[in-house]
């Protein structure tokens, strides 16, 4: 999309199509009581720049990536006759950091999400175009920055390498598979985009906060499952969401722009603004998440538990 379709895409104004998706003024008008949380610039974001941005340097995902990926091969060499940075308190107050942003940003996706889902269903909300459902205002401000934090949360590793820790393949497998999918998914504006984005920033407030309590105590909270049952359940949710939005995006034509102009349901023109290619990085993505999780879930804490009581009972024996 060029700049001169930028400009047509600013100028858009929802009251212009009447029939087309109103889901970002729902909140002030039926959901009144959550207008005093949003602020001016949260109101005011037209999802333009960050959007243009990200299509005019789509390269700078697999350029960071591709350094991170030497860095997770070089850091540990590099630190392996190194005495190892304790780093307590920096690694304290960026899981703090993270879980804060993490809940603002969920405060301001997931009440957009299910007013949304409430008002319109399943298929529009899966099919229409972010800029007639989630990509203004606070949730599309939200939503881009989302897009963006993964860069920073690569900063995760970073803490992992210079403190020696086990760098094991789900960590850096799911940094890298992320930041690329989020970034292809914002560019060409995948409507399930929302969807993933809420959901990320929800479990992310816990584990993150999970992490800020377990840097400041000597053992880790016993509550980690938690965090895992919640990752586990994201990716369920993100499997099934994906294959609806595959099954839309194969049976249905794609919707293009003018299209989507005319009316709210796309379900009701038999068409669907959404990338095949996309959704099948998407199945993808979430299908290894689910196995990586689901077999960190059991050897954490079925097999080890298991180990456990055995040994427990040889003692006892």
């Amino acid at each position: 999309m060029d700049e001169f379709a930028f400009d047509g895409y600013r100028q858009l104004q929802l009251r212009d199509f009447p029939n087309a998706s109103q889901a970002i003024l729902l909140l002030e008008r039926d959901v009144w009581w959550l207008k005093p949380f949003y602020l001016p610039f949260e109101k005011s974001y037209d999802g333009v720049g960050l959007l243009l941005y990200s299509r005019t340097n789509y390269w700078l995902a697999p350029t960071f990536c591709f350094l991170y990926l030497l860095f997770i091969w070089w850091g540990p060499r590099y630190m392996a006759d190194k005495t190892p940075f304790k780093l307590q308190a920096p690694l304290k107050y960026w899981n703090l950091l993270l879980a804060v942003y993490s809940a603002w940003g969920a405060s301001r996706v997931l009440p957009h999400m299910f007013v949304q889902l409430y008002k319109f269903g399943w298929n529009a909300s899966l099919c229409s175009p972010p800029v007639f459902t989630y990509g203004r205002g606070a949730v599309g401000l939200w939503t881009g920055l989302f897009v963006y934090s993964k860069y920073f949360e690569l900063i995760d590793t970073v803490f992992i390498v210079l403190r020696k820790r086990n760098l094991n393949f789900l960590h850096w497998y799911h940094h890298v598979t992320v930041l690329m999918y989020t970034w292809d998914a914002f560019a060409s504006e995948q409507p399930p985009g929302m969807f993933y984005c809420g959901m990320n920033y929800a479990v992310h407030s816990v584990m993150y906060f999970y992490y800020y309590l377990a840097a400041t105590r000597s053992r880790p909270p016993r509550w980690g499952v938690v965090v895992t049952l919640m990752q586990i359940a994201q990716m369920i949710a993100g499997v099934l969401i994906t294959i609806v939005s595959l099954h839309n995006a194969f049976t249905k034509p794609f919707m293009q722009y003018s299209t989507a102009t005319i009316a709210m349901d796309p379900a009701d023109m038999g068409t669907c603004f959404i990338s095949k290619t996309n959704m099948v990085s998407a199945a993808a993505m979430y299908s290894t998440y689910f196995y990586l999780f689901a077999k960190f879930f059991y050897v954490r804490y079925i097999q080890k538990k298991g180990g456990a009581s055995k040994k427990h009972l040889k003692k006892r024996e």
